[in-house]
């Protein structure tokens, strides 16, 4: 069966408290196996090729951190919300979410917000006056990472991706930045094949991978049953034209 944790942009059943099963691993690991300089260069990246895309906002991609924890799992829950991105009904504890992915590469997306009165959006930290004297915070807006498919040798370089946008940040390039910034990632870590499982209805995710070289290879029928439904699932995989290739 593909991952439970199907790809999705997008309430969280369950909202942790840091130091509620966050491991340190996490922030120390990934910021070790990140190719190095590798956030500076698609930051920068980023900025320039999808601010069209975001109203003027600047996308920071950056390795997921032990502080990111919470939001990563809100993100998620939006995504379960939709009821089209996972066959999870219910937000993982962090441990369980930690242990089901690779631990390099991970990526989040950061971008300012407007600061509005009723409070801070979630995770949003204090920021600089935006165009107009807005006051703006910088949130997570959604993240992306690498789940292994086989524990088998042969199957080393193989990887199934998860990329989740915010709900309130969809269709404003994000998840072009997440994507973009896990596959450079993944072929410097020397992954060859990227495969994701995707609803048929979720149409807005099968856009965005076939945009980034990634080809239908099969349909699942009604694989699992979600909500008391079954379901089908499209498989499509991205092979690398840089790794693993014959001299």
């Amino acid at each position: 069966l593909p991952s439970p944790a199907l790809n999705g942009t997008a309430m969280p059943e369950r909202q942790p408290h840091r130091g509620d099963g966050f491991v340190a691993r996490t922030h120390a690991a990934t910021s070790a196996a990140t190719p190095a300089g590798a956030s500076a260069k698609i930051s920068a990246e980023t900025s320039a090729e999808t601010s069209a895309g975001i109203s003027a906002e600047t996308v920071r991609i950056l390795p997921m951190t032990l502080l990111d924890g919470p939001e990563v799992l809100r993100i998620l829950g939006e995504g379960i919300a939709t009821g089209h991105a996972t066959f999870e009904m219910s937000v993982p504890p962090w441990d369980a979410w930690d242990a089901g992915h690779l631990v390099a590469p991970r990526w989040v997306a950061k971008g300012p917000v407007e600061d509005l009165e009723k409070g801070d959006p979630g995770g949003a930290v204090p920021g600089d006056a935006g165009a107009g004297g807005a006051v703006l915070a910088e949130a997570l807006l959604g993240w992306a990472a690498l789940s292994a498919v086989s524990a088998r040798t042969v199957y080393a370089g193989v990887a199934e991706l998860s990329v989740y946008v915010a709900a309130d940040a969809r269709g404003r390039g994000v998840g072009r930045a997440l994507i973009r910034a896990l596959v450079e990632a993944s072929e410097e870590l020397g992954i060859w094949t990227l495969q994701a499982g995707i609803f048929p209805e979720n149409e807005a995710s099968l856009r965005l991978h076939r945009a980034h070289g990634f080809r239908e290879v099969g349909r699942r029928e009604r694989i699992g049953r979600l909500r008391g439904t079954w379901r089908d699932v499209l498989l499509l995989e991205r092979r690398s034209p840089v790794v693993g290739r014959d001299a």
